[in-house]
């Protein structure tokens, strides 16, 4: 008898870009307007996980790609905890997106990847 192995998970669908409207990326999920596209090229995570008493509460970076009609900008949003300092918003191309939340996975820190989070923006025209 063979052991049944489990399948990989698929990617999750790239959604239409919500304006306004707080929404949530999977990497490596991308979000499309007919203006703008956005993609999470990397989480760069510093945070403490949860189960740890630190003395820094860390902060995490998003690294994403925005793409208009025109051009494109690897762009870099952080948000510190407890509070953020305005890191964690940029203005592009007319849009202002907003990093809201980063999710932390479960487990082993030094196993996460940037497939792992879960990845909140505020995409809205300027």
């Amino acid at each position: 008898m063979v052991p049944a192995c489990s399948p990989e998970q698929a990617p999750a669908a790239d959604l239409e870009l919500p304006l306004g409207t707080p929404f949530v990326l999977h990497p490596p999920q991308k979000a499309l307007s007919e203006a703008l596209r956005i993609t999470i090229l990397q989480v760069i995570d510093s945070r403490c996980p949860l189960d740890v008493n630190c003395i820094w509460e860390g902060e995490v970076s998003v690294r994403l790609l925005a793409e208009g009609a025109q051009d494109g900008a690897e762009l870099q949003l952080t948000l510190h905890q407890p509070a953020s300092d305005g890191r964690n918003v940029v203005e592009w191309e007319g849009y202002r997106i907003t990093l809201e939340a980063v999710s932390m996975p479960p487990g082993h820190k030094a196993n996460w990847k940037t497939e792992d989070y879960d990845v909140r923006l505020l995409v809205d025209r300027l």
